[in-house]
């Protein structure tokens, strides 16, 4: 028996109507009755125009265009439906509407939001790892690999994705035995040590990974570089011998990073541990590093590892303060002073911070008039108060932190070199952002939680990202790498922080002109299309004065221009994009 036109049509679950050129209804399934609330039977052969005044359909018979994803409420009720112009001959004879609830569409959207935010993280995880990771399905093709791979041997993404992993053997970039075929070979992992052409030994574990008939569909295999696990061991025993002396350091190390203190690279380790020693020898330290590399948490921790932690904790930013307050900020002033004082004087932040620890952050911006007396607080340990005539002794901990050059400032005759020498006994220089990239996606990740809970949101890091954040040269390093992801928590309308955002950011400081484009990892087509086309559409709308110029220049219609740019909530810096009346649904 042949299916007949008819009884497909009224078998759709979506509602299908159509209308002649007179705009008389000519055709209604089941569906669409139901899901417009009408009797089919009751508005065939009658006019559109008077059972649905809402609708549109009737336009698409003069206008002749298509008119797709298009969100209408009839009766009450919210469809996104599609039109278009029934064509006989090269002659319009009406048209048709296919139709479906707005809910049924938005739950199905969720779902797939819900899948790509899984992805993202999935993929930032995978490609966070410190091991080369690759995965290959069942036989044995790449299908994945994180950057660590790509470091250890030495080679791009391309010799792997798409490519038979026996091929790397066949040609000889690998040696030894095919750990990922033999794990597939013989369902079990298996782990070997391997040799790359670049004469680098590594570790290699193959796992494969089941079904639920138990069939394997994937490997997962993990790379280790031998020489980075034997300066592990030999680290491990140079740490074991040494246990004994070094363990109240390394644990109060550990409590800080645990607690506060982000620092996965080996340059900030050193700095942390250097910190925490000179801490306990009771002398002023100076803090150099430039702005925003975190002078203030350091000068903190050192507060906190000396013995003048029970104490107070006691800062000032010398360039902050006019010369003529500054003197009285630091030392006190007794009663009757200078006109304006306090009858009853006032202690100075010398005298606030006794037994404690006291931080002169920018010292390079203190007067020469105070860096004498500064100088005699730290040889003498005592100091008059403004107007005083008996001196006040002191015990506390001094620490001095600049983002300036001080042998250059002694040079000029803007600095005392007495005084440089004196506080520069024990210098902890901070290393900029740039210089410890291995902080760059911890920070990020504490940061992100940190803003999360502020603003009582649960937003996720896209890889790419992070890989922008990795990239960027960070001039006003982790005070500005805060800034970015809080704007980025606040602007961000989805749970994972899409890319674009970062890379907008970034933009705007003049430090990166757009989203790179890569094809180094696999992704779907639907989704790498829209990554493109949305970041072509931004770039037309900044660079040109019209919309009509902009849609021009990308080679669509105008029309077009405006539905994407509302599709991806775009608008011209230049003209009012935003200013659309339909919906568009993606």
């Amino acid at each position: 028996m042949r299916i007949g036109h008819n009884d497909l049509l009224q078998s759709m679950h979506n509602g299908v109507l159509a209308v002649d050129t007179e705009g008389v209804i000519c055709f209604c399934n089941k569906s669409a009755g139901e899901q417009l609330g009408v009797e089919v039977s009751e508005v065939i052969g009658r006019k559109m125009s008077d059972v649905f005044p809402t609708s549109q359909l009737t336009r698409v018979i003069s206008t002749i265009k298509e008119e797709i994803s298009q969100k209408t409420i009839i009766n009450g009720r919210t469809l996104v439906s599609n039109r278009s112009p029934v064509v006989c001959d090269g002659q319009v004879i009406g048209a048709v509407t296919v139709f479906q609830y707005l809910s049924e569409l938005e739950a199905v959207s969720a779902g797939l939001e819900s899948v790509h935010r899984l992805y993202n993280e999935l993929d930032t995880i995978i490609d966070a790892a410190h091991d080369g990771i690759m995965i290959t399905n069942r036989k044995g093709i790449g299908l994945r690999v994180n950057r660590a791979l790509c470091r250890l041997t030495g080679l791009d993404s391309s010799y792997f994705i798409d490519q038979p992993i026996d091929r790397l053997f066949k040609e000889g970039i690998f040696k030894y035995e095919a750990v990922t075929m033999k794990a597939l070979w013989e369902k079990r992992s298996v782990t070997a040590i391997q040799e790359i052409n670049n004469g680098k030994e590594v570790l290699v574990t193959g796992t494969p990974i089941f079904d639920s008939t138990g069939e394997i569909f994937r490997v997962v295999t993990n790379v280790r570089d031998i020489n980075e696990l034997k300066n592990l061991e030999e680290e491990r025993n140079m740490f074991m011998a040494k246990k004994t002396v070094h363990d109240d350091i390394d644990d109060f190390i550990r409590q800080l990073r645990k607690d506060e203190i982000v620092a996965e690279s080996a340059e900030m380790l050193r700095v942390l541990q250097m910190t925490v020693r000179v801490a306990k020898a009771e002398i002023s330290v100076l803090l150099l590093g430039e702005s925003g590399v975190g002078k203030e948490v350091l000068a903190k921790i050192i507060h906190r590892s000396s013995n003048f932690k029970q104490d107070k904790f006691v800062q000032i930013n010398c360039g902050a303060i006019p010369e003529t307050l500054l003197e009285s900020e630091l030392f006190g002033y007794e009663p009757g002073a200078f006109t304006g004082a306090k009858k009853e004087g006032k202690p100075g932040l010398f005298e606030v911070a006794d037994n404690g620890s006291l931080l002169l952050d920018e010292i390079g911006e203190l007067p020469l008039s105070l860096q004498v007396k500064l100088l005699r607080v730290l040889q003498e340990q005592e100091f008059y108060r403004i107007g005083g005539i008996k001196p006040i002794k002191l015990n506390l901990r001094i620490i001095a932190a600049t983002n300036k050059n001080l042998k250059s400032l002694v040079e000029q005759g803007k600095f005392r070199k007495d005084l440089y020498y004196r506080l520069n006994v024990i210098p902890i220089e901070i290393p900029p952002l740039r210089d410890r990239k291995d902080d760059i996606f911890p920070l990020a990740m504490y940061y992100l939680k940190k803003f999360n809970n502020k603003h009582k949101t649960n937003k996720t890091l896209d890889a790419r990202a992070v890989l922008l954040l990795e990239k960027y040269d960070w001039p006003g390093n982790v005070r500005e790498l805060m800034n970015i992801l809080e704007r980025a928590v606040i602007l961000s309308s989805s749970d994972s922080i899409d890319p674009l955002i970062i890379s907008n950011q970034l933009e705007q400081l003049g430090m990166m002109e757009c989203l790179p484009i890569s094809v180094n990892n696999i992704m779907p087509l639907r989704e790498a299309k829209a990554v493109v086309e949305q970041e072509l559409l931004r770039k037309a709308l900044k660079e040109n004065k019209t919309v009509r110029q902009a849609a021009k220049i990308l080679g669509i219609s105008h029309s077009t221009l405006i539905r994407k740019a509302a599709q991806y909530g775009l608008k011209s810096e230049n003209a009012p994009v935003a200013k659309i009346k339909e919906v568009n649904i993606r």
